[in-house]
């Protein structure tokens, strides 16, 4: 298996990596053989976070959901190459691909990062496009996509319970097929006007602060009512709305992953009254928070 990094983790930072004898029965299991995970983990605001492998003897995939990073890999036997890697980016390296990567000095990534295998992890690979030529496509940061990898990293808090870790390898074959169709989505976006990552982005990058709709439309350069209108038109809800979902979201990784009150984790997001935060995130989620605490800490 691929050594993961020792980089000492943030606040809030997960790396768990699965015992032997556990990965051994996912890739014996009839409903986990195909695509199952082997170590995972969540890098939240990764200032000096770097890795280089000569060998590499799994699969590997890095989204970087903020900031910027930069990976350098072998896309072809004595050939190397050099990417850029910023907010809402997608890097699937195959076993054998050399490679470094390392955040941003001044803008440094976030990043959920999964080690894998399985019997067709290839082909849940030339479904989305990758290859070991152009290992890194760009996906968006929508909410669903978020919610997906967010869902990868709850297991630890069950153990090593097999039932818990086959219902990830289910999730991790869903939520690569679920990139395959956010690509096309973001290949479809770029032949037209309106540029809706650009506002997923900036959402995404302001998670711990409130907006307007005026600071909405101003990232992509539109007045609040053509913004509003044409953003509804695509999506089917308010940019608000939106922006709403994305941020409650955020609140159930944190109460999922850490220890943390329910007053500190409104303020992680912006709410300095806890109540109103606590009805909001009901209101949307459809469960109070420390209800939705003891509700997935039981699975």
């Amino acid at each position: 298996m691929s050594r993961p990094s020792n980089w000492p983790l943030p606040p809030d930072g997960i790396r768990y990596a699965l015992p032997d004898s556990i990965v051994q029965q996912l890739a014996r299991h009839p409903l986990s053989r195909d695509l199952y995970p082997r170590v995972f983990g969540y890098y939240p605001d990764a200032q000096g976070h770097r890795m280089r492998r000569d060998r590499h003897d799994d699969y590997l995939m890095i989204f970087c959901s903020t900031g910027r990073g930069q990976l350098d890999v072998e896309t072809e036997p004595g050939t190397r190459q050099r990417f850029d890697i910023r907010a809402g980016d997608l890097i699937l390296l195959s076993p054998g691909q050399s490679h470094r990567y390392e955040a941003h000095r001044r803008q440094p990534w976030t990043i959920f990062w999964l080690h894998f295998s399985g019997e067709l992890a290839d082909h849940y690979l030339e479904h989305l496009g990758v290859t070991p030529a152009a290992p890194v496509c760009h996906l968006g940061v929508a909410p669903k996509l978020l919610a997906e990898f967010h869902e990868l990293m709850a297991p630890r808090l069950s153990g090593n319970r097999i039932n818990t870790l086959i219902h990830q390898s289910l999730a991790l074959k869903e939520l690569l097929g679920y990139c395959a169709l956010q690509r096309r989505r973001q290949d479809e976006q770029r032949t037209g006007a309106f540029d809706l990552d650009t506002v997923h982005t900036f959402m995404q990058q302001h998670i711990r602060q409130p907006l307007s709709l005026e600071s909405l439309a101003g990232s992509v350069g539109l007045s609040r009512h053509h913004f509003a209108r044409i953003y509804k038109q695509m999506t089917g809800e308010t940019p608000i709305q939106h922006f709403l979902q994305l941020k409650m979201q955020h609140a159930c990784f944190l109460l999922e992953v850490s220890d943390r009150q329910v007053q500190d984790v409104a303020q992680e997001l912006g709410y300095e009254d806890a109540y109103y935060f606590s009805r909001l995130f009901k209101r949307i989620i459809g469960l109070a928070p420390d209800h939705y605490r003891r509700t997935r800490l039981q699975h």
